[in-house]
């Protein structure tokens, strides 16, 4: 087995090819699609150079993997599944609970598939695949996002953003539905049950100064060198430095647009009526924008705007929503609201919220309002929704 390593170095990103010498079978991990910010303009730069080794070498392309739904580069899957339909485009299974959180966000239509069907399959935790000669096993490695899973090929290990260079640590769990603890068990219970001599290849490379980029550590290095997770660091340490780390860090510049397409298996979501792909940018910050104010607890009108597309938000409890609710409603308990703010979609929707009696309904409607919502209104109990409808 041979590993080629590619480097972009606008994103920071590691892109590997894994392929047999003998037999010529290949798979790609984390192709990057080379995205212009200020233009808006795709191009394939980093593809080709991929491209240019799977022809100067003669390999047939069986996979290409994804680790994860990135925030910080776009797929370039796409791009090489054009060159090669036959290969097979995978990710972890639970890349299905990332799109089922992000579609609100970019206001995707409810057509926007979130079962994983964009991909051409989606792997499971232990299994073991044949990509041609090329065999390896998924493991799951949540906690940067719910699907990150990392790829054991004979000795090495594509860690994409699950660990870093051991002089940088982890990586961040501060996006929705990050978390440290589930990292902190992905990294000790996970990666570090591997042979010490086992290779990982890192997603990206941010090395400090006077250090040069490198893509490959082992596990016995990160056992004990890692400055956020050596072997001996409890997982209370671990949360309490991850969560403070992580709220100093900015948001990645491409997020917004790299998500919506990876989302997607590396396609532009979104189609223009004349036939132009776009992406939409969802907008924080704004201040409370002037509108015609929503009557509150009018069930009539609560009926009108969700028959026009207002989204229904019940902010119970956990064991209320459970016991029962109103179809199609989104449910964040009222205490969660503001933590949860990104998986409601943009400001100007409206938003109709409701809980019991009307009074969690009243707070959350106050968080809302205070980050910008400017249409928002509290239907007050769920027993004032019509039952006849």
């Amino acid at each position: 087995m041979q590993i080629e390593l590619f480097h972009d170095t606008s994103t920071a990103t590691f892109s590997y090819v894994v392929f047999d010498e003998q037999t010529g079978d290949a798979l790609v991990i984390d192709p990057v699609m080379d995205y212009d910010l200020p233009s808006s303009t795709v191009s394939r730069e980093s593809v080709d150079r991929i491209e240019a080794l799977l022809r100067r070498k003669n390999l047939k392309l069986h996979m290409i993997l994804e680790t994860h739904a990135h925030a910080d580069h776009m797929s370039g899957a796409q791009f090489l599944k054009d060159s090669h339909p036959d290969a097979i485009l995978a990710i972890g299974e639970k890349i299905t609970e990332v799109q089922k959180l992000f579609r609100p966000v970019f206001n995707l239509s409810n057509d926007f598939p979130v079962d994983g069907s964009q991909f051409d399959r989606l792997l499971s935790d232990g299994e073991t695949v044949q990509a041609g000669s090329i065999e390896f096993r998924v493991i799951a490695t949540p906690g940067h996002t719910p699907a990150c899973s990392s790829y054991l090929i004979g000795d090495a290990l594509f860690a994409g953003d699950t660990i870093f260079m051991p002089d940088l640590g982890t990586g961040r769990c501060d996006f929705p539905a990050g978390s440290a603890e589930r990292l902190y068990h992905s990294i000790r219970d996970g990666i570090y049950s591997l042979p010490d001599e086992t290779r990982i290849f890192v997603g990206h490379d941010y090395p400090p100064e006077g250090r040069d980029v490198q893509g490959e550590t082992t596990v016995g290095i990160q056992k004990q060198a890692n400055k956020q997770l050596p072997a001996g660091r409890t997982l209370e340490q671990f949360v309490k430095f991850r969560t403070e780390r992580d709220a100093t860090l900015r948001t990645p510049k491409l997020l917004f647009s790299a998500v919506q397409v990876n989302i997607a298996a590396g396609q532009i979501p979104h189609t223009s009526a004349a036939g132009e792909p776009f992406l939409k940018m969802p907008v924080h910050g704004l201040p409370k924008l002037r509108s015609t104010p929503i009557r509150d607890r009018d069930p009539k009108l609560a009926v009108d705007l969700v028959d026009d597309g207002a989204l229904l938000l019940d902010v119970r409890s956990d064991q209320e929503f459970q016991e029962g609710h109103i179809p199609g409603a989104l449910h964040i308990p009222h205490d969660q609201v503001a933590d949860r703010i990104l998986e409601l979609p943009a400001c100007t929707q409206t938003i109709v919220v409701y809980c019991r009696a009307g009074g969690r309904a009243e707070m959350a409607k106050a968080v809302l309002v205070e980050r910008g919502f400017c249409r928002v209104m509290n239907l007050g109990g769920i027993d004032d929704w019509p039952k006849s409808i």
